[in-house]
């Protein structure tokens, strides 16, 4: 007998309480915000304690507890939740600090850990832990940051080697394509397009004729795209420098 899998819910849909149409009845109308819930469960998670009983008190009849930060029931009340969270294909979990982060898929998360801090530049470094640190956040405001931070990340990456924005670009398309005429095409293309974009929507420049990103899809997709681009580069600037 097939066991039914529960449906995976992206962040949008976990859950929409400004839309009833989408609620089963609308008492649930009534559910409080999402993003209430998981602070109150950080905040849960921040004051458990672990209870020790030390003695008993006969006359009142009751036990007598000390309670220590030994982690204990934090880490039973973490597996709970995100065991809740799993069976139910919700896109968060608790992690060990006690954060309520977003699940992100595998393979942006190993590009993400590749290029964290491997840039050889310590400000680049700090504004890409900035991007990805607020990408993973539940919040829609923390995504639309973490997206300004990894702009201004590539900003920064197209001045590796000058202080000539252009001319610095122009020599790492060429540490990128390795005399491959076709695809530096490609990546200037790139480049060029992605530039852009920050120019075009509220990401680095926020003038009333810049276009807000309303989705979290278009957010989310932008994201990776800039991601795999600053991926290229930092592994192409590491191999160039072995």
């Amino acid at each position: 007998m097939c066991k039914s899998v529960p449906r995976r819910l992206t962040d949008d849909q976990f859950w929409d309480v400004d839309n009833e149409e989408k609620l089963p009845n609308k008492e649930e109308a009534d559910l409080p915000n999402k993003y209430v819930i998981l602070d109150f469960l950080q905040f849960l998670h921040k004051n458990i304690k672990d209870p020790s009983e030390f003695g008993y008190h006969s006359y009142f009849r009751h036990n007598h507890y000390s309670f220590s930060d030994d982690g204990l029931f934090q880490s039973q009340f973490r597996e709970r939740i995100n065991t809740i969270f799993s069976r139910n294909g919700i896109v968060f979990f608790l992690d060990e600090d006690g954060q309520i982060k977003r699940s992100i898929p595998k393979s942006m998360a190993k590009i993400i850990t590749d290029i964290r801090f491997n840039t050889g530049d310590e400000r680049l470094n700090e504004l890409l832990e900035t991007a990805y640190s607020k990408f993973v956040l539940p919040r829609p405001e923390s995504r639309i940051e973490s997206l300004e931070k990894i702009w201004d990340a590539f900003e920064r990456l197209k001045t590796y080697f000058e202080e000539n924005k252009r001319l610095s670009a122009d020599k790492l398309i060429d540490v990128v394509s390795e005399n491959n005429s076709s695809f530096s095409d490609c990546t200037n293309n790139e480049f060029n397009v992605l530039t852009k974009i920050g120019n075009q929507f509220q990401i680095r420049h926020f003038e009333r004729d810049k276009v807000k990103l309303e989705s979290n899809l278009h957010i989310d997709y932008l994201f990776y795209r800039m991601s795999s681009l600053i991926h290229l580069c930092v592994e192409s600037l590491k191999k160039n420098n072995s």
